[in-house]
């Protein structure tokens, strides 16, 4: 039969390009965002939807669960996700809850909720998308940087428990992605030639949860870069990334 995947922040640039990745591989769609127009839109020209749903999973995940009951979730790719430029102590406590609630707590409820099923079946698998920004502090992103190790850290986890079972379980960090509508206060301000095509963000991340990897870095010269930082001293690290941000930011 067929497979389906339930992908979250659908009507983003890079759901829908995840949309379209698994749409060529023949796999169906059910497909989540907060703009009932984008998602018809897409459904529209994206074969292969076979339902869509509006809600805001930073308030209520329950209505994406009972339009999903009764369908059996083989990929779950949560994409939804979250990003203030602020520095700490001057970010609305709102908009810190907001990113709270949908990079950690809506990701966390909803592979609860679809990974025991697959576990049953014997068979599933879930993109859960960080960033490269999950291996270190980032100041001006303290909370996006935090909230994306987090995502890290549970798949890697989730993905050594399953270990075995059918089930596997990615994390897709890729650096920052060409988007758009792109505004100051969710984006720094980096070089073009340094932003990643969502579409080849998109493709590299479902080869990489079908082969059963449990973390995937899209681009050669950043997976490098990660993997150089890691033997790095925390707070060189911590150095070089506030001098980034402030370099990107202007000041």
């Amino acid at each position: 039969m067929p497979l389906t995947a339930l992908i979250t922040g659908a009507t983003s640039t890079l759901g829908e390009a995840f949309a379209r990745t698994l749409s060529s591989r023949d796999i169906r769609l059910v497909l989540t965002g907060r703009r009932e127009d984008r998602l018809r839109e897409i459904a529209e020209t994206i074969p292969g939807v076979t339902s869509f749903i509006a809600c805001d999973l930073t308030e209520d995940i329950s209505p994406l669960m009972a339009h999903t009951k009764g369908t059996s979730i083989d990929i779950l790719i949560n994409n939804a996700g979250s990003s203030r430029v602020s520095k700490f102590y001057q970010m609305p406590e709102a908009r810190i809850e907001e990113q709270m609630a949908l990079n950690i707590l809506s990701l966390t409820r909803l592979c609860r909720h679809f990974l025991p099923p697959m576990v049953e079946r014997g068979h599933g698998r879930i993109l859960n998308v960080a960033s490269i920004a999950a291996f270190h502090p980032f100041p001006a992103l303290s909370v996006y940087a935090a909230s994306k190790a987090y995502v890290l850290s549970l798949s890697e986890s989730l993905s050594e428990e399953c270990r075995g079972s059918g089930i596997y379980i990615t994390c897709l960090c890729p650096g920052g992605i060409d988007t758009v509508g792109q505004t100051a206060d969710t984006h720094l301000d980096v070089p073009e030639f340094t932003q990643l095509d969502a579409q080849s963000v998109a493709t590299l991340g479902i080869e990489a949860m079908m082969k059963g990897d449990a973390i995937c870095v899209p681009d050669k010269t950043q997976a490098v870069a990660v993997a150089v930082s890691q033997h790095q001293p925390r707070w060189l690290m911590r150095r070089l990334t506030g001098i980034a941000t402030r370099l990107a930011r202007g000041h």
